[in-house]
């Protein structure tokens, strides 16, 4: 990103007068033109807005992957592969993600861009809506595999698998999601507020992050006083929940 930047700085005359604001000169002062939007220019900013509060609520149940899912791979999963007589590290379920990632994104776009010449490709709400759906079912999966930990184990042999798929819906969720929010936000952002409408979307991002942490750092106060499956399918319920809202 550093050079980047370096690259930027030595070729921005290439850019001209791009990402200036446009200033209007009188004799004794300089005044700077009100932005003022259409109609139509703010319903595509509600719809940015609209896009960006339900990511957060898709990424504190994704990003659960580097807390609560992480936990639940270490002490809560078997591991352990007999024929092998091998025992899994936790971490390497983190591979998961990018492993679907790179098996399901090419097919992913190719559905899209099929779906779209067939002229039956969803719009990116319904697009959204997929992706809270399914990250809300990878810890409905969760929550069943636990339903058998009694309030306040400590440790339990879960099947890895559980987590496998847990991982895999969530993947497909996401590739639902990322990708095609990115894609609203440079399709629908006023020119002149271009920049601000990818701040809003990456802080939303953000956002999701920090709630994400906030609610993993709450799964052994909740598994004590209730259970490990109360924590995981409450979770999925809010997810799914806004999947229903977003739907509508």
């Amino acid at each position: 990103m550093a050079f980047g930047m370096v690259v930027f700085h030595y070729k921005r005359k290439i850019l001209g007068n791009v990402g200036i604001l446009p200033i209007q000169k009188t004799q004794n002062e300089i005044i700077v033109p009100k932005i003022v939007f259409t109609r139509l220019e703010w319903d595509k900013i509600m719809v940015i807005l609209i896009l960006s509060f339900f990511s957060i609520v898709f990424w504190m149940s994704f990003e659960q992957a580097g807390s609560s899912m992480s936990i639940f791979a270490l002490n809560y999963t078997d591991r352990y592969i007999l024929f092998l007589d091998y025992e899994i590290p936790s971490s390497w379920f983190q591979s998961l993600n990018p492993l679907f990632i790179m098996i399901f994104a090419p097919l992913i776009s190719i559905l899209w861009v099929d779906l779209a010449k067939r002229g039956r490709n969803i719009s990116n709400p319904y697009k959204f809506s997929l992706a809270l759906l399914l990250a809300g079912l990878g810890f409905v999966i969760l929550g069943l595999g636990s339903i058998g930990i009694s309030q306040g184990e400590a440790s339990a042999g879960v099947s890895f698998w559980f987590l496998v798929f847990c991982y895999l819906f969530q993947t497909i969720g996401e590739l639902c999601l990322s990708p095609i929010g990115l894609s609203s936000v440079n399709k629908l952002a006023p020119p002149r507020i271009f920049s601000l409408m990818f701040g809003i979307w990456f802080l939303a991002t953000g956002l999701g992050n920090y709630i994400s942490g906030a609610l993993g750092g709450l799964i052994n106060k909740i598994s004590s006083e209730h259970s490990l499956s109360y924590f995981f399918i409450t979770t999925a319920i809010v997810t799914v929940g806004a999947a229903a809202i977003m739907f509508i």
